[in-house]
């Protein structure tokens, strides 16, 4: 008995003669100190190894293996074992799977040997020919993977492709071939006339789904079908039917692969099996559901979009209301399919368990939520119904995130409400209601509006910006018109509707109170959510010009109504002073600006209520300072939507170059001073120059202003402060000294100014 028999036989008692991997790592530390030792252990290790892999024993390579992996980590090259990896990682044993994998993902490499391909390729050819049909097979799997890479290296073999195609009862070798020309008709689209007829005949003859979907998938893939040929699409579509009544979730899934496809190529198609993309939704299988929602956008018009958004919505309700509405939902259709004659075969198939409720995941959830969007906002909303019933959905949205908690949807859906807000002036007090609710400001219930947090900045934005309009009321219709209370149009009846109006709206003592109870700013600095709060500041300064604006009318006012004026300034003061020592620079810049001129105004007030007093007289209208000075710092301009081109119109002025100093000498002064050593006598010169600098930059940021007023496109009036700003910032405006070395500062004036940025809102 040889010594292997032997070995193989005591293998099955658990006896093993071969090393294993402890004891090689054993070895190695044995034989770690001397050079020559380890060299010729690992010597030795590696030819046992190979002769383990010349075993029938799976045990036996797997560990062999095993040990070479871990051999390859000292830098051996182990690439002439790959085959022996492909035995183990095909055995049935688990344990032997992930051994092989592990040294396929390790030891494994891409090897592209094109110079063996260009040697041999006349005999890879010359197997097209034979005799043996798998030897045929074998070459066009080869020759189908070479053409993937590179196929006008094969258009010549075309005429043999098809000769096989032909001849060949071989599905497999037809799938092979079918990928094959795909890839050809790429390159030569004349193939298109002589393999579209075999193709459908093959379409219509076979009955294994597999070979029809790789005909489908050839004539798509292969750009064979045109949006004029609408015989193909129809076949197509018919037999991808067959699909989707299957009970296999795997053919439905590539069944819609291939229907997407046709019905972008063939549009019309889109609305006749539109019931076949809405049935997809409710697909029990996540990835069929996520496919559908590519096309669904396709399906809507003016006619079918509450419906289809209907549908899409329900998906986000808890599981027993989604079964509620799908209840009513297939009711309906079910009385609409029964009172009418129709010759589409697909209603059987939209009737039936696919419209049941389900389960969906957060992320399905959120792709679900940005499609209806996407839905309702593409074309400038040119197939909404009214711009109210989408607020209406977007609430409900909100609403329904309070318990799904999906992340980035409040600020997704806000974003909307900005938008909205700035084209459509009719839905403004509408907006403002809704803003008001969300932030808890129209009934405060206690809620934690940090859930809301994502959306309290855009929310804010629209009530400080549109606080005239909920004041104003509510406009009849959707017409982007709205009227002007400052306009000769407005009657003295009208304006006392305004006045007695205004009454019934919550005022800006009532909206401060309510956010001072709610702590949310507190809050949010506690979370350095420095952003919000600053919206906050701009809101609630905006609201009080807006409120006072509104409040008088026009007319005189009696003292006690002065008063209350005067004590909405003291409260607006005292919500906004809490933040004039913020760490945030911007807070802080922003809050101490609007309290030192909110000051001057509670002065120009108490000088109205003294007037009042010393004249004996019962009214009187509101200061000058406060009417022409503070409300026009957000009533001079309406704040208008810009198109996307605008700022490509404003051309540059004659004989400005972007490119060269404002002030040359003082370029070349700074130049001297960067040469000299760094002495007490150059920072005092340094410090001189600088307030010269800043006299000289002031100055020109005037000019700059009156210049580039005339150049700006309407909206964009803050850009021209906000540039101003910066200029007088950078020259060290209000006494600030700025301690920066001259050379930054003429560096500063040589960069090329930056255009504007455009507007948030964009009209196409």
């Amino acid at each position: 008995m040889s010594t292997l028999t032997m070995k193989e036989r005591l293998r099955g008692f658990g006896i093993s003669f071969e090393k294993s991997l402890e004891d090689l790592i054993k070895g190695i530390r044995a034989t770690n100190s001397d050079h020559e030792k380890l060299a010729s252990f690992f010597e030795r290790s590696i030819q046992e190894c190979k002769n383990e892999l010349k075993s029938p024993d799976l045990e036996v390579k797997s560990i062999a293996i095993l040990k070479l992996a871990y051999l390859e980590m000292y830098g051996f090259d182990m690439s002439w074992c790959a085959f022996s990896i492909l035995e183990v990682m095909a055995s049935p044993k688990f344990q032997h799977k992930r051994i092989g994998y592990l040294a396929a993902n390790q030891i494994l490499q891409r090897q592209n040997n094109d110079d063996a391909l260009i040697i041999h390729y006349d005999r890879l050819i010359e197997r097209l020919d034979d005799d043996d049909s798998s030897v045929v097979s074998a070459t066009v799997n080869v020759l189908c993977e070479l053409a993937y890479m590179n196929p006008s290296n094969y258009i010549d073999l075309a005429p043999k492709f098809y000769k096989i195609m032909k001849e060949s009862n071989n599905n497999w070798m037809m799938i092979r071939i079918l990928k094959l020309f795909s890839s050809l008709s790429l390159i030569e689209p004349r193939l298109k006339n002589k393999l579209l007829p075999e193709i459908k005949a093959f379409m219509v003859n076979t009955k294994a789904l597999s070979l029809q979907y790789e005909c489908i998938n050839a004539i798509l893939n292969g750009n064979m079908l045109s949006p004029d040929d609408i015989d193909t699409a129809k076949l197509i579509v018919s037999n991808l039917l067959v699909f989707f009544a299957s009970g296999d979730q795997n053919l439905k899934y590539v069944g819609l692969l291939a229907f997407i496809k046709t019905c972008k190529i063939n549009q019309d198609l889109i609305k006749k099996h539109d019931k076949i993309i809405l049935s997809s939704i409710y697909d029990n299988d996540i990835t069929v559901r996520e496919t559908s929602l590519e096309i669904v956008n396709s399906l809507v018009n003016e006619h079918n979009i509450v419906p289809i958004i209907t549908r899409l919505t329900v998906q986000l309700l808890p599981y027993n209301d989604q079964k509620e509405q799908l209840d009513k939902i297939n009711k309906k259709v079910l009385a609409q399919n029964s009172g009418q004659d129709s010759d589409d075969d697909t209603d059987t198939y939209i009737i039936g368990a696919t419209q049941q409720p389900i389960v969906v995941s957060q992320k399905y959830k959120y792709l679900l939520v940005s499609k209806i969007i996407e839905i309702c906002s593409m074309n400038n909303y040119e197939n909404i119904p009214s711009f109210r019933w989408y607020l209406g959905v977007m609430t409900d949205i909100l609403k329904l995130n309070v318990d799904n908690k999906i992340s980035k949807i409040d600020k997704m859906i806000t974003d909307q409400f900005v938008d909205i807000a700035l084209r459509v002036p009719s839905v403004r007090h509408t907006l403002v209601n809704i803003c008001f609710s969300l932030c808890g400001i129209l009934e405060y219930t206690g809620r934690e509006l940090l859930q809301f947090k994502e959306g309290l900045g855009n929310c804010m934005w629209i009530i400080g910006e549109y606080y005239d309009s909920y004041l104003q009321g509510e406009s009849d219709s959707d017409s982007d018109s709205e009227p002007d209370s400052d306009s000769d149009s407005f009657s003295a009846l009208q304006k006392q509707e305004l006045k007695d109006l205004k009454q019934s709206k919550l005022s800006i003592s009532e909206i401060i109170d309510t956010i001072s109870k709610q702590n949310i700013l507190s809050k949010l600095e506690q979370l350095d959510s420095y952003d919000i709060i600053t919206t906050y500041v701009g809101a609630i300064a905006k609201m009080y010009s807006k409120f006072t604006s509104t409040y008088a009318c026009g007319g005189d006012l009696s003292v006690s109504q002065l008063e209350f004026v005067k004590n909405s300034c003291l409260g607006v003061i005292e919500i906004l002073s809490q933040f004039e020592t913020s760490s945030n620079f911007e807070l802080q810049e922003c809050a101490l600006s609007y309290v030192e001129i909110l000051k001057l105004v509670d002065n120009s007030l108490e000088n109205v209520l003294d007037g009042i007093k010393n004249t004996e007289t019962s009214s009187a209208s509101l200061p000058t300072f406060l009417t022409e000075g503070y409300n026009q710092l957000f009533l001079s301009y309406p704040l208008m939507p810009v198109g996307a081109s605008a700022q490509e119109k404003v051309k540059i002025p004659d004989g400005l170059d972007l490119n060269a100093a404002i002030d040359e000498q003082a370029t070349k002064e700074a130049v001297l001073i960067v040469d000299d050593d760094d002495t007490p006598a150059r920072q005092n010169s340094t410090t001189v120059k600088q307030n010269n600098l800043t006299a000289d930059a002031l100055n020109l940021a005037d000019i700059d202003l009156k210049k580039s007023e005339e150049h700006y496109p309407v909206g964009d009036e803050y850009q021209v402060e906000e540039e101003t700003r910066k200029k007088k910032e950078k020259a060290g405006v209000d006494g600030i000294k700025i301690e920066v070395p001259s050379v930054a500062l003429s560096a500063a004036r040589k960069k090329p100014k930056k255009k504007a940025k455009k507007n948030v809102a964009i009209i196409e």
